[in-house]
């Protein structure tokens, strides 16, 4: 019985999950004003992708997302900053040697945040789940990545099938 219960309770836990934009979501939402259907639908999807292919249970769960969300949300915050300074660079080649040499720096420097940051989510998840897991997590991310481009590649192709009618 106390087990159906935690089952219960860790369903109603993932759907508050689920009901809570992530950063992610956010640059969706400020120029729309609103999260796209889209957005939403994989970031679903990629939560339940996640949750199969770690075999996460339901008290792991519990403590995995919220440390697995902020991790992303920091992520998220690193690329859209170096974005925002360097986001409407065309061609590198016509900058300023003065300015090439700083977006040569911040892009190291931005990887060097993304590195430590990689670190410390990964000292956190060796606390919460074990090695296999972590290592299954890691998989299943680039799994979900790959299948994601290729639906999107997919579907470029379809539009430009339309587009030459």
């Amino acid at each position: 019985m106390f087990r159906i219960m935690l089952k219960i309770f860790v369903l109603f836990a993932f759907i508050g999950l689920l009901s809570i934009p992530s950063y992610a979501l956010s640059l969706d939402v400020q120029a729309t004003g609103q999260p796209s259907a889209r957005i939403d639908a994989i970031e679903t999807r990629r939560i339940a992708f996640l949750t199969e292919r770690i075999g996460l249970t339901p008290e792991e769960a519990m403590v995995f997302w919220p440390i697995y969300n902020q991790n992303r949300q920091k992520r998220e915050e690193i690329s859209n900053s170096f974005r925002t300074r360097w986001g409407q660079v065309k061609k590198v080649s016509d900058l300023s040697p003065e300015d090439a040499a700083l977006l040569a720096e911040d892009q190291v420097r931005r990887v060097e945040q993304l590195t430590t940051l990689k670190r410390r989510f990964h000292e956190d998840l060796k606390r919460i789940i074990s090695p296999m897991k972590i290592a299954l997590l890691y998989e299943a991310e680039r799994d979900f990545n790959r299948i994601l481009f290729q639906e999107a590649r997919r579907n470029d192709g379809e539009r430009d099938g339309r587009d030459r009618r």
